[in-house]
């Protein structure tokens, strides 16, 4: 799915920091580096594809999926294109000791959701070993691009136009699909996007947002006084669910996505996910049944790696 990215980055090996450089991670959390870091372990799936993306592929040692469900399938995504990287244990079982005999002293992980635990990070540091932590996706998916930049080249000229040619490229990429997908007047479409598990994702989270320049609007803009706190609004409670229910009988929803698994790689799969999902969204209520895109073969369910992060376009 990634490997076929062709990295337009191009990197430099030259330190112009042997007196060191702070960065600052997604936590605000300022780290010292002594130079360059030339080799690292990953946490969960975000992280090695903005590597990939990078051209940062070499640095990655080890590679720790959060999912012990899932563990072997993203592994065997992954260990084509990360040849030299040693599959690591999942994360709560990942240790110090595991770490450190790669000769690894930098960990990057998640910021808050799927990340390094309190305990693990505190036994890692006691070792010598410090976990940085950028979700590399969302709002400040650029940004922590750029500091993925700077922790393992420098801060130098190079670094400087390494991100800008990222930039473009992700700018070249996004304006591509913006473009393709304007020659279709979509304007009064609307969509409700499920999340596994989750619920419909907030008017207001990064892939409604996206998936509004592409096609459509969020359904759940048309109902009131809707909380935004999260990220999603669970299915399953009676609030949202018979306002999204009366909704769409009202005015009826075009198109339904579902952001699956990693096992979602073709139509059969993908129909597989949808009636077996122990999760899935019919087993909120039998009530969605009854969704107009539903009923008219508009159910979309997609590959959950590339429903986040440097991926999502």
């Amino acid at each position: 799915m990634i490997a076929g990215i062709a990295t337009a980055i191009v990197i430099s090996n030259n330190d112009s920091s042997s007196e060191g450089y702070t960065i600052v991670d997604g936590s605000g959390k300022e780290i010292k580096v002594s130079g360059p870091v030339k080799s690292v372990v990953t946490v969960n799936t975000n992280v090695p594809k903005a590597m990939k993306i990078l051209g940062l592929d070499d640095y990655v040692t080890g590679i720790s999926n959060y999912s012990s469900s899932y563990d072997a399938k993203l592994w065997e995504m992954f260990h084509p294109i990360f040849k030299n990287a040693k599959h690591m244990s999942v994360t709560k079982n990942m240790t110090a000791e595991e770490i450190s005999k790669l000769g690894v002293k930098y960990v990057i992980a998640p910021v808050s959701s799927m990340t390094v635990s309190p305990d693990k990070e505190k036994a890692y540091a006691e070792l010598g070993i410090t976990v940085v932590k950028l979700d590399c996706f969302g709002d400040k998916m650029d940004e922590d691009f750029k500091t993925l930049l700077k922790l393992c080249l420098g801060e130098n000229v190079e670094t400087n136009d390494a991100y800008e040619k990222y930039v473009k490229m992700s700018n070249d990429v996004i304006n591509t699909v913006i473009t393709k997908a304007s020659s279709s007047s979509t304007s009064d479409k609307t969509f409700l996007f499920y999340m596994s598990g989750k619920g419909f994702y907030n008017k207001t989270s990064s892939l409604s947002e996206i998936t509004e320049k592409i096609y459509g609007k969020n359904a759940l803009n048309s109902i009131p006084n809707l909380d935004l706190n999260g990220v999603t609004n669970s299915a399953g409670s009676d609030g949202i669910k018979e306002q999204v229910i009366a909704l769409d009988a009202k005015t009826p929803v075009d198109k339904l996505f579902i952001r699956g698994s990693s096992k979602v790689v073709d139509a059969a799969s993908a129909k597989a996910f949808w009636s077996d999902d122990k999760n899935g969204l019919i087993k909120q209520s039998e009530a969605y049944k009854d969704l107009n895109a539903v009923k008219s073969n508009e159910v979309y369910v997609l590959n959950t790696n590339v429903m986040s992060g440097p991926l999502t376009y």
